[in-house]
């Protein structure tokens, strides 16, 4: 069983006056990206083998993004890196774009700016489409060679079905429950610590967690994708190169590889 962690957009309240503010970087290397690109309808390549990422919609996002970042609003370093931690802490950084599960983060990112964040719905292509993408998730499982699967099982299922065990895991690691009994529990009518000025925290996860998107299957060589996809865009970003060559470089490396396993494309 899986806990879902909806992507949101944390957004300071206060700005210090001293240093300018901005976004924080693209996340070259992590599942950020394919998670935008799913709130235009876009998808990875997928069983069919037909690998998409520099269809119309990837692109779309690549612009909107590559416009940012030309504006001066994104910044280009590295996430969770000790540069990125002290711009979240000293206010360098307004905004986060993130999971549910992120104000369990904030004491080690940015521990002097707890209830200087609030968060927000992230914006969506059209007007009135609720939906968002998915930063993320769990799932925990028993593997064939356990020594107790049956009690394993039982735990698994205790931990993600038992009240007190949910409820420890919201308080410790801001999970967001995947069941909907989970999301009634008493514990979710009180914001996270370290957000306590805004009381209604768990009831705008509640209401993004129904539109969260996913894509319905990866590609047989995901880690490739991402791989190139650390690369390209973290060369793109330091160079000022277009981002739509990041994503032809991605569908190169990918198809180059596909075939390389003897899949045949379309």
């Amino acid at each position: 069983m899986s806990t879902s962690r909806p992507r949101r957009l944390s957004s300071r309240r206060r700005r210090t006056r001293s240093s300018p503010t901005s976004m924080p970087p693209i996340p070259a290397g992590s599942p950020d990206w394919p998670s935008r690109t799913v709130l235009t309808g876009g998808r990875p390549a997928g069983r069919t083998g037909r690998s998409t990422s520099t269809a119309r919609r990837p692109k779309k996002v690549a612009a909107y993004w590559e416009d940012l970042v030309k504006a001066g609003v994104v910044d280009k370093g590295p996430s969770f890196s000790p540069q990125w931690n002290k711009q979240m802490n000293d206010g360098t950084l307004a905004t986060w774009i993130s999971g549910a599960w992120a104000p369990a983060q904030f004491a080690g990112i940015a521990p002097d700016t707890k209830g200087k964040w609030a968060v927000a719905p992230l914006p969506t292509w059209q007007a009135g489409d609720k939906a968002t993408g998915i930063w993320g998730g769990s799932a925990i499982t028993v593997t064939t060679d356990s020594k107790r699967p049956a009690e394993a099982a039982k735990f698994v299922s205790w931990l993600n079905t038992n009240a007190e065990a949910v409820t420890a895991q919201i308080k410790n690691i801001n999970v967001y429950p995947a069941s909907t009994s989970g999301r009634s529990l008493p514990i979710l009518t009180q914001p996270p610590p370290f957000m306590p000025n805004q009381t209604d925290y768990y009831e705008v996860i509640k209401q993004s967690a129904p539109n969260a998107r996913s894509f319905p299957m990866w590609g047989p060589n995901v880690t490739v994708t991402f791989a190139s996809y650390t690369d390209s865009f973290g060369k793109a970003m330091q160079a000022d190169s277009p981002f739509a060559g990041a994503l032809d470089a991605m569908q190169n490396a990918t198809v180059a590889d596909m075939k390389k396993l003897g899949f045949t494309l379309n």
